[in-house]
C-alpha cells in the first residue's frame, strides 16, 4: 500500500513522465484562454471603392456574406462586372473580447516523444516553410533538414515542420537576432522616423534596376527566385522571377500570395487560385481587386497592396502607411529611412547591392533537389 502511494504521488507531478505500454506520456500544465464578449460582431454595406479606407478602421470583408448573396465566387465576379463602381460590398468588424487565461493540467507526449501512442522519437531537423502553418506555397519550395532554430533564426522562416511528426510550429519574429523585427520594439520605431506619408511604392524595371519604399535605387541582376517585399507577420507576400525564352528574350514573372489568395502573372497570363483570369476582364473575389488599364493590369488586395505590372519588366508595388516598419525583402524596409534599406535575409545591413538582394533569394525547386542530394 505504501508504495502504491508513493507511486500515485510521482504520478501526479506536472511534467514527470508516464508509462503506458510503450508511450512516454507526461502531464503538462497549459493556459487555457477563455473569452467574454464586450462589443458583438458588426456588419455593414458599403460602396467597394471604399473597401480600403474601411479596412484601415478595423472593418474586413464579409466574402461569406457575399458567396451567400451572389451565388458564389463566380456569382461575385459577375455581380463585381455588371455594377462596376456601384457594386456594394459587405464588411464586419470581429466583435470585441475580453480574454483571461486559466490553467488547466493536461496529457500529452513527453519531449522528444510523438505519435498517436506517443511511442514515435522526433528527430531535430525538419522542414523549414516560408508562409504560416507549413503551408506549400505553389512555384516555391521550401528548404528542408534544418533545426527550428535555423528555421526561425533566418528571416524567411515562418513554419517549422518535425521530420518524423505531424506538428507544424509557427516561428516569431521575437526569436530573431535583429530585434527590429519584433512587433514588441516595432512601436519603438514608429517614434523615431518622420511622420509617415499616405503610402509608399517600390518599383523594379529594366530587368535590373530597383528602387525601394524609401526611395533608394540600386541595381541588382538576379536569375532565381527573390521575395520583392512581404509584410514582417506573412500576412501577404511578393515573389519576382526571371523567365527567359529558348530565343533569349527575358521578363519578369510575379506571384503574389495575399491572405489566403494566390496571384500568378507571367507573361499575360494572370491566373487567381490557380484559376484563369482573362485578359481585360476586371475581377472582384475574396478581397482581391484585378482591373486592367492600357498595358497594364492592377491587383489589389483588401490588406492594403497594391500591385501594378507591365507584363513584362515594369512592376510598381504600393503599400499603405499602416504596413510602416513592417516590410521586408528587396523593397527594403518601409520606415522612411532608406540607410537600412539593404537590411538583408539575416538581419544585417549589407554595404552592396549583390549580397543584400542574393539573400532574398527564396529555395526554388532545383535547389531543393540539390539539398535532398546532399
Amino acid at each position: 500500500m505504501c508504495c502504491w502511494t508513493v507511486e500515485a504521488l510521482l504520478l501526479t507531478l506536472a511534467g514527470l513522465q508516464t508509462v503506458m505500454g510503450k508511450g512516454h506520456w507526461c502531464e503538462h500544465t497549459i493556459q487555457q484562454k477563455v473569452d467574454r464578449v464586450l462589443t458583438p460582431r458588426l456588419q455593414l454595406e458599403v460602396s467597394c471603392s471604399e473597401v480600403y479606407q474601411y479596412n484601415t478602421q478595423g472593418w474586413r470583408l464579409d466574402v461569406e456574406s457575399m458567396r451567400s448573396k451572389h451565388g458564389g465566387d463566380d456569382g461575385i465576379a459577375l455581380y463585381y462586372q455588371q455594377h462596376g463602381l456601384k457594386a456594394l460590398c459587405s464588411l464586419y468588424k470581429l466583435p470585441v473580447m475580453e480574454s483571461q487565461m486559466l490553467n488547466k493540467t493536461v496529457r500529452a507526449c513527453c519531449e522528444g516523444w510523438s505519435g498517436q501512442q506517443c511511442s514515435d522519437g522526433v528527430g531535430t531537423h525538419g522542414q523549414c516553410y516560408s508562409t504560416w502553418s507549413c503551408a506549400e506555397f505553389p512555384g516555391v519550395h521550401n528548404a528542408s533538414l534544418m533545426t527550428m532554430e535555423q528555421c526561425c533564426g533566418s528571416q524567411w522562416g515562418l513554419s517549422w515542420r518535425n521530420a518524423s511528426g505531424q506538428t507544424c510550429l509557427s516561428c516569431t519574429y521575437t526569436l530573431l537576432p535583429d530585434s527590429q523585427f519584433s512587433p514588441l520594439v516595432r512601436g519603438g520605431l514608429l517614434s523615431s522616423v518622420r511622420t509617415p506619408q499616405g503610402s509608399a511604392t517600390c518599383m523594379s524595371w529594366g530587368g535590373s534596376h530597383y528602387r525601394t519604399f524609401d526611395k533608394k535605387h540600386f541595381h541588382f541582376q538576379g536569375s532565381c527566385t527573390y521575395l520583392l517585399t512581404s509584410s514582417t507577420d506573412g500576412t501577404w507576400a511578393i515573389y519576382i522571377s526571371t523567365v527567359c525564352a529558348s530565343a533569349g528574350d527575358c521578363s519578369k514573372a510575379l506571384k503574389m500570395m495575399m491572405g489566403l489568395n494566390l496571384v500568378t502573372i507571367h507573361h499575360r497570363n494572370l491566373t487567381l487560385n490557380n484559376f484563369h483570369v482573362p485578359n481585360g476582364e476586371p475581377l472582384f473575389q475574396n478581397g482581391v481587386s484585378i482591373h486592367w488599364l492600357g498595358d497594364y493590369v492592377f491587383v489589389e488586395s483588401v490588406l492594403g497592396v497594391r500591385v501594378k505590372f507591365d507584363l513584362v519588366n515594369s512592376v510598381y508595388v504600393t503599400v499603405t502607411s499602416e504596413h510602416l516598419a513592417a516590410t521586408r525583402g528587396l523593397c527594403g524596409i518601409y520606415n522612411n529611412n532608406p540607410n537600412d534599406d539593404f537590411t538583408t535575409m539575416g538581419g544585417i545591413v549589407s554595404q552592396y547591392a549583390a549580397s543584400f538582394g542574393n539573400s532574398w533569394k527564396v529555395p526554388d525547386q532545383q535547389n531543393e533537389v540539390l539539398h535532398q542530394r546532399h
